[in-house]
């Protein structure tokens, strides 16, 4: 599949229903990954909706690049309230929705660390409380 395809048109849909800007960054011509697309969709749904959910009046910022030795980098930052310290190390548990101001249901960042972990990549956040989360996806270029 062509993952910058897949994240553009999903950054598409999101913008229908969301008053923040979604800016996407995926310069470069397709970009193919052995991925399942609906699932990847999903994915990007689920980050970019919790994003949404939790940034400021700025830009959620999407980006997808190739990553070194093949394989997709896609990367969702928003420059919202930021999650607790406390709270990091348990935010890919199911049911866990922390104690943002605006909490969802502890379903979305779950599924997305299932999905990321079916695919053999990885899933790493960095996220300062009071200035923002950036979620980075590594997804393999073969599956192993």
């Amino acid at each position: 599949m062509d993952i910058r395809e897949v994240v553009a048109s999903t950054a598409r849909e999101m913008r229908k229903i969301s008053d923040t800007p979604i800016r996407v960054d995926a310069p470069g011509g397709v970009l193919i990954v052995p991925a399942n697309a609906p699932m990847i969709r999903q994915l990007i749904w689920n980050l970019l909706n919790n994003s949404l959910r939790h940034a400021s009046s700025e830009a959620v910022i999407v980006s997808v690049a190739p990553a070194e030795g093949g394989g997709a980098l896609i990367s969702i930052e928003d420059s919202g309230t930021g999650i607790p310290e406390d709270e990091q190390e348990t935010i890919l548990a199911p049911f866990t929705s922390g104690s943002a101001p605006n909490p969802g249901t502890g379903i979305g960042m779950a599924v997305a660390g299932r999905i990321v972990e079916a695919h053999g990549g990885s899933l790493m956040i960095n996220s300062v409380e009071g200035r923002g989360t950036a979620v980075h996806i590594r997804l393999p270029g073969e599956r192993s």
